[in-house]
């Protein structure tokens, strides 16, 4: 019914279009407009002592967390105290801290809770990568704002923002690997800052020339007067029909 009736799909992720086409959709009416970010002026100067990495999201299975645990645990070595900061709560809290004692790694991880978006944005601006370790994500907003900070990306392959990720700009795993999320770890861990601080300025510039809200809506904008010359030009039409009809 979607697919008859609807004029335009759209989809944040690319992902998306596979698991439409496998439930039935045609993919005629497909539309791939991304979420969009606030751009600020600036990208944040870089702090003396940066944190390493940083991951902000609800606290749930989802998210991977638990992944990433297994993965530090591969790489005792190269962690230090605070390595690692979680913005965000959620159910699965109790039982990653259990974890994270359990695998010796507790002393790598920053638990800041749930913060306002004001102080989100600040501690990302205080960090060099962005972790998304997701079992399955969309259009994760949470990473299009790092992009915009100027952060390097590392973040499973989930079919969304992960696809926009060059080699250049980070790391992308496979979802559900402690080895290869490990693997990836280690390199950004021994990687310069420097390194790190030009993988961010890729993300930045490549959020500013594709995710600013102004060029989403612009495109969204764009989408709705093709839609409606459209359907102009198909009532002209079925008006042009009717007049002549005996």
């Amino acid at each position: 019914m979607l697919d008859r009736q609807c004029n335009a799909i759209n989809l944040i992720a690319p992902a998306m279009a596979v698991e439409l086409r496998a439930a039935g959709f045609s993919g005629t009416k497909f539309a791939a407009i991304p979420n969009g970010v606030q751009i600020h002026d600036t990208r944040p100067s870089s702090p003396p002592h940066p944190c390493r990495f940083i991951t902000v999201g609800r606290v749930s299975r989802q998210k991977g967390l638990d992944i990433l645990i297994d993965a530090m645990a591969l790489i005792p070595d190269q962690l230090q105290p605070g390595l690692v900061r979680i913005v965000g709560d959620g159910p699965e809290r109790p039982a990653l801290q259990a974890q994270a004692e359990r695998l010796g790694v507790a002393h790598a991880l920053q638990w800041l809770g749930e913060l306002g978006h004001g102080s989100v944005l600040a501690t990302l601006g205080q960090s060099m990568v962005f972790l998304l370790p997701s079992r399955y994500e969309g259009m994760s907003n949470a990473g299009l704002e790092a992009m915009e900070r100027g952060l390097a990306m590392l973040m499973s392959r989930c079919g969304g923002l992960d696809a926009h990720i060059r080699a250049d700009m980070g790391w992308v795993v496979s979802p559900e690997d402690p080895d290869s999320l490990a693997t990836a770890l280690s390199e950004a861990i021994t990687s310069p800052p420097p390194v790190l601080s030009s993988m961010g300025e890729r993300n930045r510039a490549y959020a500013l020339q594709h995710f600013d809200l102004e060029v989403v809506a612009a495109r969204y904008l764009d989408l709705f007067t093709s839609l409606h010359r459209q359907e102009s030009v198909k009532f002209a039409h079925d008006q042009h029909h009717r007049s002549r009809l005996p």
